[in-house]
């Protein structure tokens, strides 16, 4: 997807530009688990309605996912990025000033639209400028996404220990992502060629290229964005409730969990190199599994202090080489591939969180935390499904399955 003559150098300079890019997307990422219990207590929302400001947010992300392709068929990816920073900073503020909470849901769809195609396109160009090093090359990206998802909980962690209103949390990062979008605008980016947009019909070319290994990493991403995703959404809140932790200390061990993840997927991308990225990956997938199944079971918070940031350390390097797997399809394809993935993550990320939410509201938050852990089993299946297809060499190669 890009000329012959383009050398790896520059196309390796030209995407870190995205490195400080995709900081405030991390960030906005984890605004919604952050600031949930100060909303829910300010707007006396039970946790089915609570749990809808995730899943408006992911629909926005799905919808963005969708479109993406088609937007770069018509427009530049500089371009494209630069559009979606208005429009998350425009809508961030617009959410800090709503003065009801189904106006707020409306608004934050619009987030999700931008913030996802600013976690997207990222991810799409380095798939389609690097091959067989996007596995190592997102690691190292969202390194950086996970970076802002570490500092996200920091200013709704103080807001909510100091009683300041929740709305401020949502000014920030609306003020932050405008200078972090100046290296994009002064780093020249090469054209993605031959760009398919996502449709029924490239959908069906990619499976027949290989369907065995479309539909696990499909599955894969969906369920581990979706245990990602619900343990972020509510840890929050069921440390402050259930393990009786202060307002604002809770959020401590979100940000703990953050660092981890960022230090984790650095060191999950230098780990990579000595050893096989699958082995790692299913390493990684499962120990996650068996500390998210014992994390919220302890009767002492300090269990739960210490077990969330080691899961996030185990679990750093899933999402990025899942992801990265999108290589093994045609060059013509790749993008619509991660994009595909990626809408998987979005359908995840929206449904399973408020699930998670039903079950600690109507039967137990124990119960409904560890029940995440099934999400991670069901990653580690179908990596032994993919198993054939990305192992022994196959990296770049397909057939039809």
């Amino acid at each position: 997807m890009v000329d012959d003559d383009i050398a790896e150098v520059p196309i390796a300079r030209s995407i870190r530009a995205f490195y400080p890019l995709v900081i405030v997307p991390g960030m906005v990422q984890v605004l919604a688990p952050a600031t949930i219990n100060s909303i829910m207590k300010d707007l006396g929302l039970t946790e089915g309605l609570g749990g809808l400001l995730q899943l408006v947010y992911f629909a926005g992300v799905l919808v963005g996912a969708i479109m993406i392709t088609r937007l770069l068929q018509r427009i530049t990816v500089k371009q494209l990025l630069l559009s979606q920073v208005l429009l998350l900073s425009v809508s961030l503020l617009a959410c800090a000033v709503a003065p009801v909470y189904w106006l707020l849901l409306v608004f934050y769809v619009v987030t999700g639209f931008a913030n996802g195609i600013l976690v997207t396109a990222p991810g799409a160009y380095v798939t389609g400028m690097c091959g067989e090093e996007s596995p190592r090359m997102q690691s190292m990206l969202y390194g950086f996404l996970a970076l802002g998802i570490a500092i996200g909980p920091i200013l709704p962690g103080l807001v909510a220990r100091h009683d300041i209103p929740w709305r401020w949390a949502l000014v920030a990062p609306a003020i932050m992502v405008l200078p972090l979008a100046v290296p994009l605008i002064l780093t020249k980016l090469e054209h993605m060629h031959d760009i398919d947009k996502l449709s029924f019909k490239v959908l069906r070319e990619v499976i027949s290229f290989n369907r065995s290994l479309f539909i696990g990493l499909l599955v894969g991403l969906c369920l581990f964005a979706a245990a990602k995703s619900s343990i972020a959404m509510w840890l929050v809140r069921f440390l402050e409730s259930e393990d009786g932790v202060a307002p604002g200390v809770a959020h401590l061990v979100l940000i703990a969990l953050a660092v981890a993840v960022t230090v984790g997927r650095w060191l999950s991308s230098y780990v990579s190199t000595k050893v096989k990225p699958f082995n790692l990956l299913v390493f990684l997938t499962l120990s996650s599994a068996v500390i998210v199944l014992i994390a919220p079971l302890p009767s002492s918070r300090m269990g739960s202090i210490i077990m969330y940031p080691l899961m996030g350390l185990a679990c750093a390097g899933i999402y990025p080489f899942l992801l990265g797997y999108a290589a093994w399809f045609p060059d013509k394809d790749s993008s619509a591939v991660f994009t595909s993935f990626f809408a998987a993550g979005a359908i995840g990320g929206a449904l399973f969180p408020y699930a998670v939410g039903i079950l600690n509201q109507f039967i137990d938050p124990r119960f409904g935390m560890a029940s995440i852990s099934f999400l991670i089993l069901g990653v580690l299946a179908c990596l032994y499904w993919i198993k054939p297809h990305v192992t022994d060499g196959d990296g770049g190669s397909g057939g039809n399955q």
